[in-house]
């Protein structure tokens, strides 16, 4: 962070008064993003669990049959393992003090794990960003072409698996690039307990990558920054348009050709899927347009420092949004509550009533 006793040279161009205003803003939100990062684990290991149990009750045998919820338990997956750098940045300085109370090395191993965990969590996260998309775009068809078996088959379980692996292969190329945008590097590290020195590791950019005053660096993050962030920050809000309007012409026509109760149970599922598009579009919108806007301001270093703050807030709440999903789907579908319900009682009661796995094996089909 800038101190305002430098905000000529951070604002440039401006007249004081606002460079001040602008330093002084800064500073502020400086201090909200301090507060926000000390619960970042907290909302890390919340999101963990949630998702594990959300999982749990996506695949089962009653749900299984909507390709939605299939995709929906894919996104549950990513977001467990988007969290699983954080949880490493958040608890591994502790656990590595237990093996080494100095903490005047850094295992090889450790940095390894850490560059594994840094692809998972940037593949992970794309991944779900676009499965979340495929969900809003598959209901949207469907419900566009109600009549047409070739939609209809959009929400049968094949194409859920197909987008996943659809998915993977667009963009697999991005992790690969961003696996080899790094190298371990080490130096010697002394200190008062081994005045001889020790091996630190570290992560650093790749030689490769910095040639050329770094232009391949700059293609792969801009590449990424579009793809993962910016892209479906403009998408999203004009399939979701699309989702309302396409609602409000099936309410009308599906009431002359189905009964009450499956117009009811349609609109509830399209509903679902527009308060999951809604959910992350308020938390990713705000980081594609600080990503977008870097560009413009990169010879304003306090612009550049405003706009990284921001995008990190709004990352900590994109955590936060990993785990709505779950009681979006207990707030907006009664078959995913009773089926909650049915495994949460089959779970307390296995034990005692013996049912052999009825349990798992019952349920409410959430409505396609």
């Amino acid at each position: 962070m800038s101190t305002c006793n430098a905000y000529q040279r951070n604002y440039p161009g401006y007249d004081n008064a606002t460079a001040i205003f602008l330093c002084q803003f800064e500073a502020r939100l400086f201090k909200i993003s301090g507060h926000v990062f000390n619960y970042e684990h907290y909302l890390s290991i919340a999101s963990i669990f949630i998702n594990i149990f959300h999982f749990l009750i996506l695949i089962r045998k009653p749900l299984r049959s909507s390709s939605i919820n299939i995709i929906m338990a894919f996104i549950s997956i990513f977001d467990i393992c988007s969290m699983l750098f954080r949880m490493k940045q958040s608890y591994g300085p502790s656990i590595e003090y237990i093996f080494d109370p100095c903490m005047q090395s850094k295992w090889y191993f450790n940095v390894y794990l850490e560059k594994i965990l840094l692809v998972v969590k940037d593949h992970s996260q794309r991944s779900s960003t676009w499965l979340l998309f495929s969900i809003a775009l598959i209901r949207t068809l469907v419900i566009r072409n109600p009549m047409n078996p070739k939609y209809e088959r959009l929400a049968h379980p094949p194409t859920s698996l197909f987008t996943m692996i659809c998915i993977n292969l667009i963009f697999g190329p991005i992790s690969i690039a961003t696996f080899f945008g790094s190298d371990i590097t080490s130096q010697n590290h002394t200190s008062s307990c081994d005045p001889d020195g020790v091996l630190f590791y570290y992560l650093d950019i790749s030689a490769s990558y910095k040639q050329n005053d770094g232009m391949i660096l700059k293609i792969y993050t801009l590449i990424n920054s579009v793809v993962s962030t910016i892209i479906p920050c403009f998408i999203f809000p004009i399939v979701t348009v699309f989702l309302v309007k396409e609602l409000w012409k099936a309410e009308a026509n599906r009431k002359r050709l189905f009964s009450s109760k499956k117009v009811n149970d349609s609109s509830k599922n399209t509903q679902l899927v527009l308060f999951l598009t809604c959910v992350f579009f308020i938390a990713q919108f705000p980081i594609g347009i600080s990503i977008g806007a870097s560009y413009f301001f990169s010879e304003t270093p306090g612009f550049m420092i405003i706009l990284h703050e921001i995008s990190y807030i709004f990352s900590v709440i994109l955590v936060a949004n990993t785990f709505s999903h779950f009681f979006i789907c207990i707030f907006m579908s009664s078959q995913y509550r009773a089926e909650l319900k049915k495994s949460i009682y089959c779970r307390t009661k296995a034990k005692v009533l013996q049912m052999n796995g009825d349990c798992l094996a019952t349920g409410i089909v959430m409505t396609k």
